[in-house]
């Protein structure tokens, strides 16, 4: 596990600190601590990652290899003892698409859609 810390240089910034703890062999992020100005812990980050063909029994779109999914994500606010969890694709949620990976073109996902044009002009 590598443990990254940045802060932030802008003053406004929530967080006065981040920490990401990246995994060696995926360099994907399972959890990340927030610090909140006061250099206290304030909110934790966990991705909860898992490795298959589909994201659940009966989901419409189907790898032809292992792929990594985050079925599901969770905040906590350790300062107000309160989480918030997301978990998508999931048969919970029937007609939700969910996250998928590496869905462009079978999505109609051109490269010129990542233009700096396009993307300020899709923010409009």
């Amino acid at each position: 596990m590598y443990i990254v810390e940045g802060a932030s240089k802008l003053p406004q910034y929530a967080y006065s600190k981040r920490v990401l703890y990246v995994d060696k062999e995926t360099f994907a992020i399972p959890y990340s601590d927030m610090y909140d100005r006061g250099g206290q812990l304030w909110k934790v980050w966990v991705n909860n990652f898992t490795y298959r063909k589909e994201a659940f029994s009966g989901a419409s779109i189907k790898y032809d290899e292992i792929t990594p999914m985050i079925p599901s994500i969770v905040m906590v606010d350790m300062q107000l003892q309160h989480a918030t969890k997301a978990s998508l694709p999931s048969s919970r949620f029937p007609g939700e698409a969910g996250w998928y990976w590496h869905q462009g073109a079978k999505e109609g996902t051109t490269e010129d859609q990542f233009t700096i044009a396009e993307l300020i002009g899709s923010g409009h």
